[in-house]
């Protein structure tokens, strides 16, 4: 999955960091590290799994490393993955263009433009553009809106496809690209700036980097959203650079198949190394790694031993289903 990927690449600059703050906000999860890098990712509150407390782990993130924490990206918890994401992009969203806005930038004029996503603020010009524009969001905002399983009839028809980056929170980007072949943006706070995405089919990132920490913190804290980040925030833009011939070379038959992941540490066995000596994902040479330990589940807590060969975030949990993490 894309997620493993991007944890791959954050690995080595994730492994010197620690947590400093954690603010889940009804809109954005905010994480701050200990150099001062903060990332933000949207926060799904309604697909939670969980009633009082959406976490687990509440109240005891600060401190841990970096890196076990980040591991929850790959949770099945919307909340936990959040949290995971919004890790990873407070190393990978520190630098990067600034932005102009998408329609400045993508070929939408008389173009089939497909939405994933409800970006009110473009609508309206998107609108007036393009040839005709489809919108695919799981609420119905809007009576143009269609449900997102519409996408998967549709989508591949778009001559440009704007993806909001929450549907790395949801597990969904993967298909989604898969489904994909014209020009595609992934676009919101939650965006990482990653080459990796480049092997996925995606030609442009807009992303935000966090220049006022203590700002973003407080006004996710008080469920504020991408408009009251003005000033805390940068818009800044990536472009992965992709033919369509890399594109069909990444996703041949859209049968699930995808590109191999490229991230450090991850070699034969996903990331265990050639006979048990490689370095695992996320620090499998750090202290107290290795056969033995304990792996954890961000979305209920569940704890179970750690079976040598076999990597936490490859485990599903018993008990709610999510993926499981290094403790």
């Amino acid at each position: 999955m894309i997620v493993d990927d991007l944890l791959g690449e954050a690995e080595a600059a994730l492994s010197t960091r620690v947590i400093a703050d954690v603010r889940i906000g009804l809109g954005y999860t905010a994480v701050l590290l200990d150099d001062e890098g903060c990332g933000l990712a949207g926060t799904l509150i309604a697909e939670s799994r969980h009633c009082c407390t959406l976490l687990p782990k509440a109240g005891e993130l600060v401190g841990k490393p970096a890196a076990e924490v980040a591991g929850y990206a790959v949770s099945g918890d919307p909340v936990a993955s959040s949290v995971g994401i919004a890790t990873v992009n407070a190393v990978l969203n520190r630098d990067g263009e600034g932005s102009p806005s998408p329609l400045e930038v993508l070929p939408i004029d008389g173009k089939t433009v497909g939405m994933v996503g409800y970006f009110g603020p473009l609508i309206g010009e998107l609108g007036r553009r393009a040839g005709s524009l489809a919108i695919f969001e799981r609420r119905p905002l809007s009576p143009e809106v269609l449900p997102d399983w519409a996408a998967e009839r549709e989508l591949p028809d778009c001559d440009v496809v704007l993806i909001t980056s929450l549907a790395l929170v949801n597990k969904t980007l993967d298909h989604l690209l898969q489904l994909a072949r014209g020009e595609v943006a992934l676009i919101g706070p939650t965006t990482p700036l990653s080459p990796v995405f480049a092997r996925y089919g995606v030609n442009h990132l807009f992303a935000s980097v966090v220049t006022h920490p203590q700002r973003v913190l407080a006004t996710a804290s008080q469920a504020g959203g991408t408009q009251r980040f003005k000033g805390a925030v940068r818009r800044s833009t990536g472009d992965s650079n992709r033919s369509s011939e890399r594109k069909e070379a990444a996703m041949p038959q859209r049968d699930g198949t995808g590109p191999t992941g490229a991230g450090s540490g991850r070699g034969a066995g996903r990331g265990r190394g050639q006979g048990g000596q490689g370095r695992g994902r996320m620090g499998g040479n750090r202290a107290g790694a290795g056969p033995s330990g304990t792996c954890v589940c961000p979305g209920c807590g569940k704890r179970l031993p750690h079976a040598a060969g076999s990597p936490c975030y490859q485990m599903t949990c018993p008990q709610c289903g999510a993926k499981m993490a290094r403790e």
